[in-house]
């Protein structure tokens, strides 16, 4: 979409929609009456513009079509409790193995990833 010059006597802006010239105010009052053509163009000229509900009418379209082809997606999510920085999971560990006050939360997980593993399973029940 651009804008044209109008002829000096009609100094409107015009916007060159396909072949046909329109000033602002008809485009205007084709969106007050809702024509359906007009509203056509003017959503494949929006289609590709990020953000609009043009541009996410044609990617929900494709998902769709995808699922089609190939079935429903299998969504995978893994998740950490972050025992490398847990207090409570070192207090565990070195409870659980008689460890030294000495020993870094790393070697106690590495050590015994087990235990980890457990004292999180644990912690979701309670």
């Amino acid at each position: 979409m651009y804008v044209k010059e109008a002829p000096i006597d009609n100094r409107q802006e015009h916007l060159d929609l396909g072949n046909v010239g329109q000033t602002v105010a008809e485009i205007l009052e084709k969106i007050n009456v809702l024509d359906e053509e007009f509203e056509g163009n003017l959503s494949t000229i929006l289609a590709p513009i990020r953000g609009t509900n043009e541009y996410w009418f044609h990617v929900k379209g494709e998902v769709k079509a995808m699922i089609a082809d190939y079935g429903s997606p299998t969504l995978f999510r893994t998740l950490s409790c972050a025992e490398y920085d847990s207090t409570d999971i070192a207090q565990y560990l070195r409870k659980v193995n008689n460890a030294q006050q000495s020993y870094s939360i790393s070697r106690l997980c590495t050590e015994d990833p087990v235990s980890v593993s457990c004292s999180r399973q644990i912690r979701e029940i309670l």
